[in-house]
């Protein structure tokens, strides 16, 4: 999905927000969310992982989900933290 055609900005947030009108909606795990928020306040996989109660392989293979279904890499590595990729910044 990534960059919306028209669209001026888009932000993690912003396409998420553009998936909600995909008539697809109903195959989108919603989970998935609540491991990308957990990413983005730990910037780390291991502590994100933890602090959803999820393994590090489970946290990891959920992000990779993430960067299929936006068509974006949302969160890159930077050192031994992830951090907002450059469309996701």
């Amino acid at each position: 999905m990534g960059l919306i055609e028209g669209c001026v900005q888009c932000t993690v947030g912003s396409t998420i927000m553009h998936m909600l009108h995909d008539p697809s909606l109903s195959s989108i795990d919603l989970n998935l969310l609540v491991v990308l928020r957990a990413l983005l306040r730990e910037r780390h996989v291991t502590r994100a992982a933890s602090s959803v109660g999820l393994s590090q392989s489970a946290t990891s293979h959920a992000l990779a989900r993430l960067r299929e279904l936006c068509d974006d890499p949302l969160l890159v590595r930077h050192g031994r933290e992830v951090g907002r990729g450059s469309v996701s910044s």
